[in-house]
């Protein structure tokens, strides 16, 4: 947190996705005409402020992406059945115009990030061709969660 109340504030603002002469004025700072964006900008400039801004940048990054215990606890939900395939999430998601549509996230595709994530934070250890069968039985256990074979025709 920074010493000055006024920076902390205008800190605050950008990080929400103000935008620098918005969060100005919010933080309590008084202007007229375009001494806001002049004000602003110098603002941005300051080292102290600068810094606390990626600090927030970062805490904001780290919240909002998922960790390896998040992956594998939605891996282990699925594996044991306790998101049957055809759930179906809804997210709100504000248009360019400002209007909010519902988008509708099948459960395939929660299945493919999370494979996705986990790939990219290392979970699945194998490489190459080890990979792809591993994955592969992943997929198949997934598919066919008793023994993690097909039911015989």
């Amino acid at each position: 947190m920074l010493a000055n109340i006024r920076h902390e504030r205008f800190a605050q603002a950008i990080a929400r996705g103000r935008a620098a002469s918005t969060a100005y004025i919010e933080a309590g700072y008084a202007a007229r005409g375009r001494s806001a964006e002049v004000a602003s900008s110098r603002l941005l400039r300051n080292v102290e402020v600068a810094a606390r801004l990626e600090e927030l940048a970062a805490k904001l990054e780290t919240a909002s992406i998922a960790d390896a215990e998040e992956i594998q606890r939605f891996f282990t939900s699925v594996m044991r059945g306790q998101l049957p395939d055809g759930t179906v999430l809804t997210e709100d998601h504000v248009t360019k115009d400002g209007v909010t549509v519902e988008v509708r996230v099948a459960f395939k595709d929660r299945v493919k990030a999370g494979e996705l994530l986990g790939r990219a934070r290392g979970l699945f250890s194998s490489t190459g061709a080890d990979a792809e069968g591993e994955l592969l039985a992943i997929a198949q256990a997934l598919a066919n969660p008793v023994g993690g074979r097909a039911p015989p025709n």
